[in-house]
C-alpha cells in the first residue's frame, strides 16, 4: 500500500491516522491489551504492528506513554467525526519542529462539506496542519476519492499529488486547480497511480503500480 510506504518513511516519527471509515486495524488499546476483538467481524486485513487504537483526544497521551509510534483514531458514524478532528488538533498543538510527525487523513472528504467548510462542530485543524505544518515539524498525507470537496486552503499547500482512478470530472478539475497540468490523466487500472510534484511542475510520472 502507498500509505504503508509513508509509514516506513516516517518510521522514527509519531504518526496519527484519522480513520473515519473505519478500515485500519490497530494492534493494541491504550491499556496495552490486544485490540483484536474490535475487528473480529471485519473483512480480514493486515494489522499495523505496534499501533494503538484511540477514540478521543485525551487518549493520545496514553498511547504515547505506551510507546506507540502509530496511533489510529477511529469512529463509525458521521457525528463522531468531530472527535477525530479534535485528535488532530491536539496532535498539532503539541507538535514541535525538533520532533517530526505525520498526520494521515483517510477519506479526507468525510471531514468537509461540498463547499469545503469543516463538518459541523469541528475545528479547522486539518487546514492548519496543511498551512503551518512545516514550521511545526508536521507533515500530512490527505487521502480522498472525491477531491472536489477538499478546501482550496489545503489544495494550495500540497506539494505532491498521487493520482489514482477518478470517477468524476469535477474531481480531476480540482487536481488541476491545485496546479497540476491540464493534460494530467488518471490511470485506468485500480492499483495504478501517476505522480506530479510542484518541484517539477511540467512533468507527470507514471503510471506506477502499488506493491500489494
Amino acid at each position: 500500500m502507498l500509505i504503508a510506504s509513508f509509514f516506513n518513511k516516517y518510521k522514527t516519527s509519531r504518526i496519527l491516522v484519522l480513520d473515519s471509515k473505519p478500515r485500519f486495524r490497530a494492534e493494541f488499546f491504550t491499556n496495552g491489551m490486544s485490540a483484536k476483538k474490535v475487528f473480529k467481524h471485519w473483512k480480514p486485513s493486515e494489522t499495523i504492528p505496534g499501533s494503538v487504537l484511540i477514540r478521543t483526544a485525551d487518549q493520545l497521551d496514553d498511547a504515547w506513554r505506551l510507546g506507540a509510534r502509530i496511533v489510529i483514531a477511529q469512529c463509525e458514524t458521521q457525528v463522531e467525526r468531530v472527535r477525530l478532528v479534535q485528535c488532530a488538533e491536539k496532535f498539532f498543538n503539541e507538535a514541535r519542529h525538533t520532533r517530526p510527525q505525520l498526520l494521515c487523513v483517510d477519506e479526507t472528504a468525510d471531514f468537509f462539506h461540498m463547499n469545503g467548510a469543516p463538518i459541523a462542530g469541528s475545528s479547522d485543524a486539518l487546514v492548519r496542519v496543511a498551512r503551518s505544518g512545516r514550521e511545526r515539524g508536521t507533515a500530512a498525507l490527505y487521502c480522498t476519492q472525491r477531491s472536489r470537496s477538499i478546501p482550496s486552503s489545503i489544495i494550495e499547500e500540497l506539494t505532491q499529488l498521487y493520482l489514482f482512478v477518478l470517477d468524476g470530472k469535477s474531481d480531476l478539475k480540482r487536481c488541476v486547480e491545485m496546479g497540476a497540468p491540464e493534460w494530467i490523466e488518471p490511470p485506468e487500472e485500480k492499483y495504478e497511480f501517476v505522480l506530479w510534484s510542484k518541484r517539477d511542475r511540467k512533468n507527470v510520472y507514471g503510471p506506477f503500480t502499488v506493491a500489494m
